[in-house]
């Protein structure tokens, strides 16, 4: 008998031919993650399933951490613990009424899976002739519902798998498996969120947070990098781009009306996310914006602001209420660094009111009167590029 861990995967199931490739990069992340945590591992592919063995001995001795590293991991439906044996019906009756010693419980229920057709047992005839030997043996209650321990019994070509409690994974897709993306974080709660979903999806992320120093205090850009650790947990060796904004801003300051200046900030910031997802052979450009949230998030005002760009921009968040994205920042780990005071570029120089139905003309308009190629250029000259 010996100890696994079993990880189940959702819609990679679904791929078709590219199925391989998926699987491949979910091993590839799952063993990043394992090396990482110094989890000495071992990993085998079987149909349906990633099968996990300790390096070093034949059980694991940290499995909450080794849950803690998997969880993270796109792309996994669930995990489980299980212990593997080789033989006939005899043999699992024997390995579960062992193991069922060392739980205390008053109701349990048989979940068998017959993958392996060549077994003599069906599912069903299992499930009911080990039941009855577990009430003959523990005088303990079948419960199909919420019951207190589901024997989980998996019957396949590579031995049988018995386990008794499985955990969440991420879901999603693999990290990486979607193609590179750029993402404009910054410090506040909407764009780690938006960053976060995007990577469930697939999308290998490059963070671009866009700041204002000297001009204002490093607090965004030292609570950009902790959002980014956090983050790190989904995808490791994140790469986060500073991009300071604040000539650029002084330039717009003095050339646009008040009522324009954070639509321009916003385009320049799009024009800038373009060109660094070119250098980085980025895919698109991700944003935290939720329709009507804020003033320059109207549809009249991301329309006018985004008229220019080429590449597809991902707006995860477009449906969501605040609400919403604050409940998932929390889950995720970012909200308590998000809700620390700090001046963003956006706040800087803010006017009292903003235009919410502003049209791409005026924008260019503003634009042509300032030396706007050559700004964009030294912003991304300038631009620090951090491996987190």
């Amino acid at each position: 008998m010996k100890k696994v861990l079993v990880i189940h995967y959702g819609e990679l199931a679904l791929k078709g031919g590219n199925r391989k490739l998926f699987e491949k990069k979910l091993e590839e992340n799952v063993r990043t993650a394992l090396t990482a945590a110094e989890i000495p591992h071992h990993i085998q592919r079987q149909y349906g399933r990633m099968v996990v063995e300790e390096g070093v001995a034949d059980a694991f001795t940290n499995e909450e951490q080794i849950i803690s590293v998997i969880q993270h991991v796109f792309g996994i439906s669930t995990l489980a613990f299980a212990y593997v044996i080789h033989g006939q019906y005899e043999d699992i009756e024997k390995t579960v009424l062992q193991l069922l010693a060392g739980h205390d419980f008053t109701t349990f229920s048989v979940r068998a899976r017959r993958i392996n057709k060549q077994f003599p047992m069906s599912s069903e005839e299992v499930n009911r002739t080990l039941g009855a030997r577990i009430v003959e043996e523990y005088n303990k209650q079948v419960q199909l519902t919420n019951p207190d321990i589901e024997v989980r019994i998996s019957i396949t070509t590579d031995g049988q798998f018995i386990s008794f409690a499985k955990q969440r994974g991420a879901g999603g897709l693999p990290n990486g498996t979607s193609g590179k993306f750029i993402s404009m974080l910054s410090s506040g709660i909407d764009s780690p969120v938006a960053s976060f979903r995007m990577m469930k999806r697939g999308a290998r992320v490059f963070f671009l947070h866009f700041h204002s120093y000297p001009m204002t205090s490093r607090a965004s850009i030292e609570n950009t990098e902790e959002i980014v650790q956090q983050l790190q947990q989904y995808q490791p060796d994140s790469i986060l781009l500073l991009a300071p904004l604040a000539e650029m801003q002084k330039a717009i300051v003095r050339q646009a009306p008040p009522s324009f200046r954070i639509l321009l900030y916003r385009k320049a910031m799009f024009d800038i996310a373009q060109r660094l997802a070119h250098l980085h052979r980025a895919k698109g450009v991700i944003t935290g914006e939720s329709l009507g949230q804020v003033a320059s998030q109207t549809i009249e005002n991301m329309t006018a602001v985004t008229q220019d760009i080429r590449l597809p921009v991902l707006r995860p968040l477009i449906g969501c209420d605040k609400q919403e994205i604050m409940d998932e920042a929390q889950r995720i780990g970012t909200y308590d660094i998000s809700i620390r005071p700090y001046e963003d570029c956006c706040s800087l120089l803010v006017p009292p009111s903003v235009e919410t139905r502003a049209r791409a003309e005026d924008l260019r308009r503003f634009q042509d009167q300032l030396p706007w190629e050559e700004m964009i250029a030294d912003v991304i000259v300038n631009t620090e590029r951090r491996v987190v």
